[in-house]
């Protein structure tokens, strides 16, 4: 019965931590992601966002010199910044770092901040 109890508890745990999710973090107020990640550029593993004040923003891939688009995005009452397509909520982790949640893909992503410039790395 022990043995079933833990693994029980092993199950759930790895159900509720999906890969990449970071399980000590904080949900970023809309304040925070206005004066963290509107109006300069962040980048993830992959590319590189520019939400802009106009409600617009754009993502080019690293070492691509074109944008993939631009497209038009909102922001929740939660801080959330929603697209056409997925939404993003930004989350600080007890390291100081930041992530956030992708929605379509349902993972966690790094969102590093104030990257030097939009145009090519």
């Amino acid at each position: 019965m022990k043995h079933f109890i833990l693994g029980a508890m092993f199950a759930v745990l790895a159900i509720i931590t999906q890969p990449g999710e970071v399980a000590a973090k904080t949900q970023l107020t809309p304040a925070e992601v206005r004066a963290i990640f509107i109006g300069t550029p962040w980048k993830n593993n992959d590319g590189v966002f520019l939400f802009r004040d106009d409600g617009t923003y754009s993502y080019r891939r690293l070492n691509e010199v074109t944008e993939r688009g631009t497209w038009e995005y909102q922001m929740l009452e939660d801080g959330t910044l929603t697209g056409g397509s997925t939404n993003y909520t930004f989350y600080r982790r007890n390291n100081g770092k930041f992530v956030y949640f992708h929605s379509r893909s349902r993972k966690h992503f790094p969102a590093i901040p104030n990257v030097p410039s939009f145009e090519k790395q």
